[in-house]
């Protein structure tokens, strides 16, 4: 396992990483962790949510926090994942979408 990325929520209080299965074992996923204020406090494992998608080799979070979209290297697709922006917790969603090979997600504000 590796890690591929690593964000902090529009409010900076939830972190993410993405792990990569470079066994291909079907093991990829993102954690999501909470951040306290107290500046001695490590970050606490919140959840682990197992991904469709091989190989998540980068992600990337909207804006207004509710969305994480993130690339499968291997398996040639993006895919949507519901954030709630109050907990941080994710949810998988079918919004899944094929694109070759993704290596960096970029999301254009204005």
């Amino acid at each position: 396992m590796t890690c591929s990325e690593i964000r902090l929520s529009p409010d900076n209080k939830h972190l993410y990483t993405g792990n990569r299965d470079i066994n291909y074992k079907k093991r990829d996923s993102l954690s999501h962790l909470t951040i306290t204020d107290d500046p001695a406090g490590a970050p606490e494992l919140k959840q682990v949510l197992s991904l469709p998608i091989s190989i998540p080799r980068n992600f990337n979070i909207t804006p207004k926090g509710k969305w994480i979209i993130t690339g499968g290297q291997i398996s040639n697709n993006l895919l949507a994942i519901r954030r709630n922006t109050e907990t941080g917790a994710l949810e998988l969603t079918d919004h899944l979408i094929e694109v070759p090979s993704p290596q960096c997600i970029l999301i254009k504000t204005d």
